[in-house]
């Protein structure tokens, strides 16, 4: 009625050690893709946030100050902002704010499939009030 398996012991353990690493690359890949668009997220917000203070009259330092204090996630270090047209605006100008970041993968082998360093920048224009 019943057949012995005797030489299929390990079976499963050969099968399990053959999916593990795919489902450890689809797993670390989940992870990295959150960390990608969160990261993304906060550009884009610090971006419009930096050009509503610039919109309202903001200096320079008040707007790079502003886009760090909304990108808490991030290195705060590796945030670069750019202010378009630099100096005084007069009321009905265009302000345009660029928040350029990298970001590094946590894993080498995330890294390689995306390239390494991803340049994430995000651009917002508002007029002058």
């Amino acid at each position: 009625m019943y057949k012995s398996f005797k030489n299929s012991k390990g079976q499963a353990v050969v099968e399990f050690a053959m999916i593990l690493p795919i489902l450890m690359l689809m797993l670390l890949g989940v992870v990295e893709f959150g960390r990608f668009y969160n990261a993304s997220l906060m550009v884009n917000n610090a971006s419009r946030e930096g050009a509503r203070s610039a919109s309202f009259g903001g200096t320079t330092l008040e707007v790079e100050q502003r886009v760090d204090s909304v990108a808490t996630s991030l290195d705060t270090s590796r945030i670069t902002v750019t202010i378009s047209p630099a100096g005084t605006k007069s009321r009905g100008d265009m302000v345009t704010v660029t928040v350029n970041y990298d970001i590094d993968p946590l894993t080498p082998m995330i890294g390689i499939i995306t390239g390494g360093t991803l340049h994430l920048k995000a651009e917002t224009v508002m007029r002058v009030e």
